[in-house]
Parts: structure tokens; C-alpha cells; sequence
């Protein structure tokens, strides 16, 4: 009989835990946290995507909306959704002097980046479009007999992206920060590498300070533009107790009179002991 009583005991026991174990339901009392986009990878390139530039909602960047469909065969960026352009010299070109209403459809050669779970776009070159209907009716050849057709040259500049803007994709090296300022503005962006420095945050942007060491060069900064190498030395820097020295390499580009730079690379500086934190 004390058997049985036991055995009833523990089974009103087990079923009072399970009937209060309803009561807690995980999702009304744990925050639900959102999964992360899927996003284009870090340097794929947009080669003459057919789209149209214009100013976001807020009026604050730039934004390229693609005519088509883009994917890297994992992710996708689906045809009139925006995407940020960063600063740099092809986008103040593009741009020029238009007012917040500007649109204009182009055809857009372009890196893709990605920071803070979003992609966004480096261009360096394009070429503007215009509508078909816009053209006017082909007026009729009214070359005279004896006049001879103009011939172009045919050489390597007759594709449609010339050798010398080709190269952009791939700036000179600089050694010589005297002379970065100069190299920029004569050939729109310049290689900055094998420098150190330090990142810091000023009214919320990333500055990247070179240290000239002794140098007899101009203290020079950099606003950082996002990518995956930006986002990777952040989480770098929030372990870290105290300053990190970078040792970096990047794209230096100028938008509106400012100083931006890309990283392609950035690793730890170590002083040894021989200077000051």
C-alpha cells in the first residue's frame, strides 16, 4: 500500500512539473533577434550593370537601383532595390553639380562591399544612357561624293572601356605620402600601403590618422569607407584594452573636398617598445 502511494506520489509530482513547464513558453520571454541578411560577397564587381543613380529617400547619399536581378549565385539583389555608393572621385564625377532631384540612368562598373549587414558600392567608372525614344529620327548622309569617311583608330582605345581607365581598377603605388595628395588629384585615386596608424571616431565616422613616425610629412587622416577589412579591425579594436597601431593598405580616393580611403588590408603594428602608446 505505501508502495503505491509512493509510486502516486511521484506521478502527481512529474505532472505538476510538466502542466507548469506549459506555462513557459521561450519566444514570449526570450527576445527574438532577427537572422542576418544574406549578402553579395565582398568584391564582386557590377561590369556595365545597366541602372539609374539618384538620391536616397533622406537626401543623404547616393544610391544605384539595378534594371536587373543581381547575384553572386548565393545572394541577390533584387532589381529596384537601392544600393549606397561610397564616396569617391567616379562618384563625384558622376554626380558634378546635380541638386537632390537628380536621376539619370548609367551604365555602372562597380565594387561591391559589405559593412553592417548591407552592401554597398565603390564605382570607378561609367558611362551615361539615355532613352531610345529621346533620340532623334537618323538624319540622311549628306556626305558629299568626293568627301573621304573618317576613319578612327583602331587600337586599343576604340573598346568601351579605354586602358587608362582600366587602371583605376588597380591604382599606382604610393610610397611617398608627400606626394598621395597630388597623385589623387591627378589621377582620381592612389594606393596607400605598407603605413601605419590609428583608427579613431570623430562625430561617428571612422578616421584612419597615419603615423608619420619622425617623417617630415604632414600629419594626414582618412575618413574610412565600409567594408569587410573596416569591420574586422573594429571588433579588433573593441578587445583590445588599449590603442591598436595598424599597418594598412588601401584605395585613397576624394569626394567633396574629403580624404577617404578603402582598406584592402590591415593588420597589428607592433612598436616594440621603441615608441609610445
Amino acid at each position: 500500500m505505501k508502495k503505491k502511494i509512493a509510486i502516486l506520489a511521484v506521478y502527481m509530482s512529474l505532472a505538476g512539473l510538466s502542466a507548469n513547464a506549459k506555462l513557459l513558453k521561450p519566444q514570449e520571454t526570450e527576445e527574438y533577434i532577427p537572422p542576418k541578411p544574406v549578402l553579395i560577397t565582398e568584391g564582386f564587381l557590377f561590369n556595365g550593370t545597366d541602372g539609374t543613380i539618384t538620391r536616397s529617400e533622406d537626401k543623404k547619399t547616393w544610391v544605384f537601383i539595378a534594371d536587373e536581378d543581381i547575384t553572386d549565385g548565393r545572394a541577390i539583389i533584387k532589381a529596384g532595390d537601392p544600393l549606397d555608393l561610397l564616396p569617391s572621385s567616379m562618384l563625384a564625377k558622376i554626380t558634378g553639380q546635380a541638386d537632390d532631384d537628380y536621376t539619370a540612368g548609367i551604365k555602372l562598373w562597380a565594387r561591391i562591399t559589405r559593412y553592417d549587414d548591407r552592401n554597398l558600392l565603390f564605382c570607378w567608372y561609367y558611362i551615361p544612357m539615355t532613352d531610345d525614344s529621346d533620340k532623334p529620327e537618323t538624319e540622311p548622309n549628306d556626305r558629299q561624293p568626293d568627301e573621304q569617311p573618317q576613319i578612327e583608330n583602331d587600337d586599343d582605345e576604340d573598346s568601351i572601356i579605354p586602358k587608362n581607365v582600366m587602371a583605376i581598377l588597380k591604382p599606382k603605388r604610393v610610397v611617398n605620402l608627400a606626394k598621395l595628395r597630388k597623385v589623387v588629384e591627378a589621377e582620381g585615386n592612389a594606393m596607400l600601403a605598407e603605413r601605419t596608424g590609428f583608427i579613431i571616431e570623430q562625430d561617428g565616422q571612422k578616421i584612419l590618422k597615419i603615423d608619420s613616425l619622425g617623417r617630415n610629412v604632414d600629419e594626414m587622416s582618412f575618413k574610412l569607407l565600409g567594408n569587410e577589412v573596416l569591420k574586422w579591425t573594429e571588433l579588433k579594436i573593441e578587445k583590445s584594452p588599449h590603442p591598436l597601431r595598424f599597418r594598412i593598405a588601401g584605395i585613397v580616393t576624394k569626394y567633396n573636398g574629403q580624404y577617404y580611403i578603402l582598406l584592402q588590408r590591415a593588420t597589428r603594428a607592433y612598436n616594440h617598445g621603441n615608441f609610445v602608446r
